[in-house]
């Protein structure tokens, strides 16, 4: 596939050398016009090994291109951190590619972004554009892609005046308890939306007493929701999450309970989209995808519970 991406892609690294040679290597393939490259500092001296040899890898950019290092002199956390990196991103560019240090994404994705960022950029109902498919494929009729809440940020991209419009880290919205019933209204399932109010609440407590916080991603999606917007989903899945195992935050073992969260939807094998897209016709929520979803990632009771045990057995 000879093409060069004309979208700036932002790389959010810190100190897994392991997994962000893969994704370097395929964003390598692709020889973005501009890349930015955002490190967070180091909590202790043990990052600083890790840190380097992420810094290492970089310098093996060979191609013709724009590099913008961002990198923190502080420990800001995974939640402050990407958030400043997009941020930063944004203040410079009108939209841009943003994929983290675990998530492959295939040569195709770049294209897909380019093309969709440029057909959406004055729609106001799209929020982001996703490359995630959390199953892989799905049957979305004659076209390439299709509209859902339900989008991921494992490889994503977006807009500036998106992102400055609507996303509050702080989330000052939560405080206003009608704007909390159209939330939840909007999520469809209400154990999914007290769950995630409840962790906006005690990041914001936390946030309010100093401390970091380990996400900004429910922040973004509580404004998608509150804003009636969608994600765009591809046909098919275009990014492959390796991020579970050692040096993970959110799942360091497949045996623990963080790994329920996760465990249908990382490592799923990539495929190619074609070009030209086939492109939508339509924009309409595929409400379907989002509530399996929800029920893959959220689900509660005794089928969770014995999925659980099992990979314990297994393991």
């Amino acid at each position: 596939m000879n093409y060069r991406c004309k979208t700036p892609v932002l790389m959010i690294f810190f100190n897994r050398p392991d997994t962000f040679e893969k994704v370097f290597e395929r964003v390598r393939e692709a020889k973005p016009y501009t890349i930015i490259l955002a490190q967070d500092g180091a909590r202790n001296k043990t990052d600083l090994v890790g840190m380097e040899a992420c810094r290492k890898i970089v310098e093996r950019i060979d191609w013709d291109c724009t590099v913008i290092r961002d990198y923190s002199e502080s420990n800001l956390g995974c939640g402050m951190r990407p958030y400043t990196a997009i941020s930063n991103a944004l203040e410079k560019f009108e939209s841009v590619i943003i994929l983290e240090d675990d998530c492959i994404p295939a040569l195709s994705f770049f294209r897909y972004c380019d093309d969709l960022l440029d057909r959406y950029k004055n729609d106001n109902r799209i929020a982001y554009i996703s490359g995630l498919n959390h199953f892989e494929k799905w049957d979305c009729g004659q076209h390439d892609y299709f509209f859902t809440r339900a989008g991921a940020i494992w490889g994503w991209a977006t807009w500036s005046d998106k992102w400055k419009k609507y996303y509050d880290f702080y989330v000052k919205n939560l405080e206003d308890a009608y704007i909390r019933k159209l939330y939840c209204q909007q999520v469809g399932n209400l154990t999914v939306s007290r769950n995630r109010i409840s962790s906006l609440k005690k990041a914001n407590e936390s946030l309010k007493n100093g401390n970091k916080i380990s996400y900004w991603d429910t922040q973004w999606g509580f404004a998608e929701y509150t804003q009636n917007m969608l994600a765009i989903v591809p046909r098919v899945n275009l990014i492959q999450n390796i991020g579970v195992g050692t040096g993970s935050t959110h799942a360091k073992s497949m045996k623990t309970q963080k790994w329920i969260k996760y465990r249908n939807f990382v490592f799923i094998p990539t495929h190619d989209i074609k070009f030209p897209l086939k492109h939508a016709n339509f924009c309409a929520c595929d409400v379907e995808y989002h509530q399996l979803v929800y029920k893959c990632t959220r689900g509660f009771g005794i089928k969770r519970i014995a999925n659980f045990i099992v990979d314990l057995i297994k393991k």
